[in-house]
């Protein structure tokens, strides 16, 4: 358990793990797209942090939607505590979850989080109270909800 939680001042929204087509880290991206339509966020950025397969095809998305100003994607480290300090929201865009560990260490450091309404993350998250689960799929209610806590 960490002694310190994180400054929600910050203006930081953070995915932490594997790059990969299970963890939805495209549909991250296009949902970030749909965030920064309102100009008063695009103060924040979208911090990925990790490694593997899908970093080439994240950075060509990034470039494509021109959101290479607000998304920074960084390599793996072994300092997560740096990270979630670093960050206000966790985001997850997973299709599947064996157990969102992930979900529970960034909550450990007070961090709300985004994830899509999928097996057993409602054990984690408490809707509208720890975070928002969202509908698999419904983009845009991730993205309105994702606002409602940058704001």
């Amino acid at each position: 358990m960490p002694d310190i939680i994180t400054n929600h001042q910050q203006k930081i929204v953070l995915f932490l793990g594997h790059f990969s087509k299970e963890k939805g880290v495209l549909r991250l991206i296009d949902i970030w797209k749909k965030v920064q339509e309102e100009a008063k966020f695009r103060e924040w950025n979208l911090v990925f942090v990790g490694d593997r397969v899908l970093k080439e095809a994240m950075q060509d998305k990034i470039n494509k939607l021109n959101l290479n100003d607000t998304i920074i994607i960084k390599g793996f480290t072994n300092d997560v505590e740096k990270e979630y300090l670093g960050a206000s929201i966790y985001v997850m865009g997973s299709y599947q979850e064996g157990f969102g560990m992930v979900l529970i260490e960034s909550a450990s450091y007070a961090l709300p989080s985004v994830a899509f309404d999928i097996a057993g993350l409602s054990d984690i998250i408490e809707n509208d109270k720890s975070g928002f689960l969202i509908e698999d799929e419904n983009l845009k209610d991730y993205a309105d909800k994702l606002q409602a806590l940058m704001r």
